[in-house]
């Protein structure tokens, strides 16, 4: 989770509401959620932090979602929050 709140830092965007994590022994999964339905640059903003983590960590599947806001619906596949905005 650490690397995750680490490849965040200065890429967290107003609209972004949470980040949730699941992983287990060879997969790091991450659900960004936005306000609304995310855009090109968020989508792609999402693709580079997964390209982060992918070459930090090669044995893990690492796969991340760009998602308008669910995050009540997913919780229960989401382990841990690595970030969530104040509101």
């Amino acid at each position: 989770m650490l690397a995750v709140q680490a490849a965040l830092l200065g890429e967290v965007p107003s609209c972004l509401v949470a980040v949730g994590l699941r992983w287990s022994e060879d997969e790091i999964d991450a659900w960004f959620y936005y306000e609304e339905p995310p855009n090109d640059v968020e989508r792609e903003r999402v693709s580079e932090l997964e390209t982060e983590l992918i070459a930090g960590f090669p044995e893990f599947k690492v796969t991340f979602h760009a998602l308008p806001n669910h995050l009540a619906q997913d919780a229960e596949k989401i382990m841990a929050l690595a970030y969530r905005r104040a509101e």
